[in-house]
């Protein structure tokens, strides 16, 4: 997108674009794909002939397999939510789990400092300060705060 046909004489016609092109808009020039906007925001893709052709070589029936595909597109487009719980119950299960996972990695580091507050975790963890008061010290809140953070770490990787 953004340069003329002529210029390269590679005979993919594109528009001039009052924005710089993107790298994989410039990537996707160079293979001779042009993506354009419609009103609905919508993306749509326009393969140059010679492309195509390319393609078609290695793809049978290669036009039905571009209908189907932007007719799929069209349909999930317009798919209403509870059609979508419908019809994709384990993708959304999946996105809430670990969406769940995420909410709960950052409510996990708030609770852990805030137990270092708590009288109770004071009176049963804690050591007597010169002020007669229970504290934990120092070195135990940077091991509790050190290993939640490796906690994260290992959970993310499993």
């Amino acid at each position: 997108m953004g340069r003329p046909a002529d210029e390269h004489g590679d005979g993919i016609e594109t528009g001039s674009v009052t924005r710089q092109d993107t790298m994989s808009e410039k990537h996707d020039f160079e293979k001779g794909v042009e993506t354009t906007r419609s009103d609905r925001n919508a993306t749509y893709t326009h393969i140059d002939e010679a492309v195509a052709a390319r393609i078609a070589e290695n793809v049978e029936d290669f036009m039905t397999l571009v209908n189907e595909a932007n007719d799929a597109n069209e349909r999930e487009r317009e798919m209403t939510l509870r059609h979508a719980f419908k019809v994709y119950p384990k993708a959304i299960g999946w996105s809430m789990l670990l969406s769940s996972c995420l909410i709960m990695e950052g409510y996990q580091t708030a609770v852990v400092g805030s137990y270092l507050a708590y009288p109770a975790f004071k009176d049963r963890f804690g050591v007597v300060a010169p002020n007669g008061d229970r504290v934990i010290s120092a070195s135990w809140q940077n091991g509790i705060s050190g290993a939640t953070n490796v906690g994260e770490i290992i959970g993310l990787q499993v």
